[in-house]
């Protein structure tokens, strides 16, 4: 046991500085910002929670929201986890530590899995705990029973997901290693499967509603379909010690049962990823000659293609961009539906909208556009590397502004082409159609200027694997907050704006010289303060 626990503490030690921002910054300092953003986010978590179960617990039927958020954060941790296997179970940076050790696969993989469970722990709790405290003034039974079972469900509720979604990572990872390209096949797979999630929660109000009128029956779905989620609002609401004992048994089961399947297989599958990385052609290599800034361009786009977890994390803003404009042009009464039951008190109906067709088509872009971060993490992506593109001859401010091309030359091609798709099925104005041609250069800059900035502002140099920058560290988190400040913003004027029946023209002529002062500000402070930060930075 002291081998196993001494494994596991050398395993952990270097992955659980989840946030940690420099190594010359420790203490309190550097951990003052996530806390606060982990504060801010279960506070809105608990206080959405309370109004719910107060809605519910009219009929008595509060305890059944229990076992939705249950169901919902298990899906969540299913969905994270299956592009999260990779870089924490395969071809990780403790590779050579533990793969040189006299211990069995089944220990290997244990820790791995284990190390996978902590991570997912700590984020089901941010979402979790306000639920579960946010139910107390509603629970009917002994609240210490309740404190009981809502740790036992907190601890347990994540090990299937992780189990499924690394029985599914790791077959994943065995048929994309016998692909030269090997990522694509780990790529398309998530954002098929995370395009799913989204049409599905086109749907969301209506399952809302089911839930208020059959909130018991529900419950019983639940149950029946996915018994670890619904178990917790039944036992909550009617206590039966076999009810826990078989949800805990049940868990149990399926840890040790994926620890020996996939210990089956790891070592030829981890093999298989490791030699490929490492294969070489004996092809005469043809070299161009470029100027640097393309180099550092291409640099940047190899660097995007070739992180999955990047590509996954940052890209989906243009995966929706695109539902979103599939959706329009084919069902554009959905999406006009869905956008009026959200905002029940604008008074406006779908043939309203419609004549602010320009309008519509913007809420769409700058709700995608501003979800869309790729640069939080192009600073950190380079590692103990920083050294050496500083010591190159070139630029600091070249440096960062290729960083910048690299993701315009990802997003603009792809919000011009959803655009002119949607301005051709609707026949825009050609003055809004040139507008919202600029809109579509000048507003997804506003977000790489300020990820860059931010991620210089909060570099993680040190970081163990791409996986940790993108996802859990202070950059993405702060970027990420950011973005969505401003697309609330955003969404909330052009709402007024079509209540108040503005006109069209100007609405998006004022949007356009905003969105290019914010670029020039931001490219000023990128320029003066983001050069001398970026030359101070140190692995």
């Amino acid at each position: 046991m002291k081998k196993l626990m001494s494994l596991i503490k050398a395993c952990m030690t270097s992955d659980m500085n989840l946030f940690k921002v420099s190594s010359k910054k420790k203490g309190k300092s550097s951990i003052i910002l996530p806390i606060i953003l982990a504060i801010y986010l279960m506070g809105y978590i608990g206080g959405i929670s309370f109004i719910l179960f107060k809605e519910l617990d009219v009929d008595g039927n509060a305890y059944v929201l229990l076992s939705v958020f249950a169901f919902i954060i298990t899906f969540l941790t299913f969905i994270e986890g299956i592009y999260k296997t990779s870089s924490l179970i395969f071809n990780a940076k403790d590779d050579d530590l533990l793969l040189s050790l006299p211990i069995k696969r089944s220990t290997v993989i244990f820790i791995r899995i284990f190390k996978f469970y902590i991570f997912e722990l700590l984020y089901n709790s941010v979402f979790l705990l306000p639920v579960i405290i946010a139910y107390i003034p509603f629970n009917k039974g002994s609240l210490v029973l309740y404190i009981v079972i809502s740790l036992i469900m907190l601890l347990m509720l994540p090990i299937i997901p992780i189990a499924l979604s690394s029985i599914i990572g790791v077959i994943t990872t065995a048929i994309s290693s016998r692909f030269k390209y090997k990522n694509i096949v780990e790529i398309v797979f998530t954002f098929i499967l995370l395009a799913c999630v989204f049409m599905a929660s086109m749907s969301g109000s209506k399952v809302m509603e089911y839930l208020l009128n059959n909130a018991s029956r529900f419950n019983d779905l639940i149950v029946k379909y996915y018994y670890p989620a619904g178990v917790f609002g039944k036992l909550v609401n009617n206590f039966n010690i076999i009810d826990l004992l078989i949800f805990i048994g049940i868990n149990l089961v399926v840890y040790l049962l994926t620890i020996l399947l996939i210990s089956k297989v790891y070592f030829k599958i981890n093999t298989r990823v490791k030699s490929s990385t490492k294969k070489s052609s004996n092809k005469n290599t043809i070299i161009k000659v470029r100027s640097p800034r393309s180099s550092l361009i291409k640099k940047e786009l190899n660097t995007f293609f070739n992180t999955p977890v990047f590509i996954i994390n940052s890209g989906f803003g243009l995966i929706l961009f695109l539902l979103l404009v599939v959706v329009m042009i084919f069902k554009p009464d959905l999406f006009l539906l869905v956008l009026t039951k959200n905002n029940p008190n604008s008074g406006l109906t779908s043939d309203e909208m419609m004549k602010h067709i320009s309008l519509i088509i913007l809420l769409i872009m700058s709700f995608t556009s501003f979800m869309t971060s790729i640069t939080n993490s192009v600073i950190s992506l380079e590692g103990r590397n920083i050294n050496i593109l500083k010591s190159l001859p070139i630029k600091a401010k070249t440096i960062l502004m290729s960083k910048i091309y690299a993701c315009m030359i990802i997003t603009t091609p792809v919000f011009i082409v959803g655009l002119i798709a949607l301005l051709i099925k609707f026949k825009v104005d050609i003055i809004e159609f040139i507008l919202l041609l600029i809109i579509a250069i000048v507003m997804p800059l506003i977000s790489h200027l300020i990820g860059i900035l931010v991620n210089l502002k909060y570099p993680k140099l040190d970081a163990e694997n791409s996986a940790e920058v993108v996802k859990q560290s202070t950059s993405s988190l702060v970027a990420v907050f950011t973005g969505m400040g401003i697309m609330f913003f955003t969404v909330f004027l052009l709402i007024m704006f079509m209540i108040i029946g503005f006109n069209t023209k100007i609405v998006l002529l004022g949007f356009t010289v905003v969105f290019i002062l914010v670029d020039l500000i931001l490219y000023l402070i990128l320029n003066k303060w983001g050069t001398k930060k970026f030359s101070s930075l140190e692995a």
